[in-house]
């Protein structure tokens, strides 16, 4: 019943946002968007609890889960934007993505809503090239919506896979060609580069680093960053250096990152993955 209730929400919110007034939604979405949970999220609240429980007290961890799920429903709301409703993206956010030259780098993190900030770059004349791990799976509510909105985005959006964990050298073609290049940096690598995350030592991919280093373009940090579920999302943005060394170049781009999650700890989606981000458990 909690998933049938659920998909109905999500269903009612996918279609909501292309006739309702924004703002509107953002308010229903803020009051609502925390209910409706089945109990197979109980294991998904444990793990980011109890990776929230080292920075946090008790009655802060249940407010920034809280204020997730309410992100989480807003994210479902917004995948019925992707490829079907350019002037409603731009709306989302409070104001246009910088100038980014071809080519460059552009990296950010698992925030809510970072699909939305690649369509937003899609629709302002600023189109990069998405590199995916894998294809979008279903499986519960939140997840079959990303698969949807996928199916229609992916004739939209440039993308490259690299299921095999080999990216290198797809990555280099599309930098070499004078496109942009998204990824997604915040993700678990045993074996990967070390460095610093909330006073926590975390391994990180660094091939996307060397690759910027090696071919000398550009890097953008680009990240969304949330006031409330009510209101239109800003931009984190910061020009980094890739003529650091690897592990300068890896320690601003977590600089950032923590900064946009000490903004608001429940933008940030890696609560439910920062022990294996800290090497304490494999992928």
């Amino acid at each position: 019943m909690g998933n049938l209730l659920l998909n109905l929400y999500f269903r009612f919110l996918e279609a909501a946002i292309r006739r309702a007034p924004p703002g509107l939604l953002y308010a229903f979405v803020s009051r609502t968007g925390h209910l409706f949970r089945p109990s197979s999220y109980g294991p998904l609240r444990e793990a980011i609890l109890k990776n929230l429980r080292r920075f946090y007290g008790p009655q802060e961890q249940k407010a920034i889960f809280r204020e997730m799920l309410r992100l989480e429903a807003r994210l479902v709301m917004e995948n019925a934007l992707l490829g079907a409703a350019p002037e409603r993206v731009i709306r989302a956010f409070a104001q246009r993505p910088p100038a980014l030259p071809r080519p460059c780098l552009v990296l950010c993190g698992h925030f809510f809503n970072y699909w939305l900030v690649i369509e937003l770059l899609r629709v302002t004349g600023q189109e990069t090239v998405l590199l995916m791990g894998e294809y979008p799976r279903g499986g519960d509510p939140a997840r079959d919506s990303g698969l949807r909105a996928w199916k229609r985005w992916r004739h939209h959006q440039k993308l490259i896979y690299a299921p095999d964990g080999k990216p290198f050298e797809a990555c280099r073609r599309v930098l070499e060609q004078g496109e942009r290049l998204f990824l997604l940096l915040d993700v678990p690598r045993p074996g990967g580069l070390c460095g610093k995350l909330l006073g926590t030592r975390v391994f990180l991919p660094a091939g996307g680093l060397k690759l910027a280093q090696s071919l000398g373009v550009e890097t953008h940090l680009l990240l969304p960053r949330v006031n409330s579920c009510r209101e239109p999302y800003d931009l984190f943005h910061r020009r980094l250096d890739h003529t650091l060394s690897l592990e300068d170049f890896l320690a601003s781009y977590l600089r950032g990152l923590e900064e946009n999650i000490r903004h608001q700890p429940a933008s940030w989606m890696g609560w439910s993955f920062f022990h294996r981000l800290a090497g304490k458990e494999s992928p």
